[in-house]
């Protein structure tokens, strides 16, 4: 594939074993890549502290290498981690959301939100096993803030419900169309539920990266295996479904690769490149 000038890569289930771990082939492939001269972008859901020490792992090496988090709410220049694109939630959808959440929660579900280095949980002091999993995946502590004090906080990326599968699936039934129209609403794993802006997700973050770069549509590659790449998937010409992956995000892949605990990424990239 001579044509191929950018690889974008999720990370959790694609990059990351489930043990949360790179393997070395997965580093080596990549590494042999980007020496011949071809970009890596790890695009992930996480935030930057949850991805910082992956990355640190990768060890790019090269100026002007990028990563997009936060499900394409923000990019990142490397090594300095500027940010060179970002998308921030307008404070009237955010007060919408908390304002249906906490009138239609059910059970255990909880409300987080995050800014570039914090994970807030709104008006709870008691986070459940699911906040506290992800606030150790995300290397990133708890914040407790009242709903009044979130109000005056800038910069919120993003909002996640979190909970039991079962119950979120009844809660996500309740969701309205004025939030779902204010909101790109991905159910990214089956207890979490994300809230991102608008026209906010991996696609729409590497069309803007990738066109500042000079990179045509056709010149990208992505590999990913959960809900929230199928836009990336879609978006790009070359897509790369992990062994992992549901049926319904291998059938709209081109290729498929072995799953992500067998170096899934390094197998695809030696057979492709």
């Amino acid at each position: 594939m001579d044509n191929i000038k950018l690889v974008a890569i999720d990370l959790d289930g694609t990059f990351l074993t489930d043990t949360k771990e790179i393997p070395k082939a997965n580093i080596e492939a990549v590494h042999r890549i980007m020496d011949k001269g071809i970009k890596v972008v790890i695009c992930t859901g996480r935030t930057l502290p949850g991805t910082r020490r992956f990355i640190d792992q990768i060890d790019f090496g090269h100026e002007n290498e990028y990563a997009i988090i936060q499900n394409g709410a923000a990019t990142h220049r490397l090594p300095e981690y500027d940010v060179v694109a970002a998308t921030y939630q307008p404070l009237e959808n955010r007060k919408k959301l908390v304002r249906f959440f906490f009138e239609s929660r059910i059970d255990t579900l909880q409300l987080v939100a995050f800014d570039q280095e914090n994970l807030f949980l709104i008006d709870d002091q008691n986070p459940s096993e699911f906040v506290q999993k992800d606030a150790e995946t995300l290397a990133t502590p708890i914040t407790f803030i009242s709903q009044a004090d979130f109000d005056q906080v800038e910069g919120i990326f993003k909002m996640m419900v979190l909970g039991p599968k079962a119950v979120l699936d009844a809660w996500n039934e309740l969701l309205t169309q004025e939030i779902k129209e204010d909101f790109d609403v991905v159910r990214s794993q089956p207890i979490i539920i994300e809230f991102l802006s608008n026209d906010t997700n991996k696609a729409t973050a590497l069309k803007a990266l990738s066109e500042d770069l000079g990179i045509a549509r056709t010149e990208i590659m992505a590999i990913g295996d959960e809900q929230n790449d199928v836009e990336m998937l879609k978006w790009v010409k070359h897509s790369v479904a992990m062994g992992n992956a549901s049926p319904a995000i291998k059938e709209l892949c081109l290729y498929e690769t072995v799953s992500n605990n067998e170096g899934g990424v390094a197998a695809a990239l030696r057979k492709l490149f």
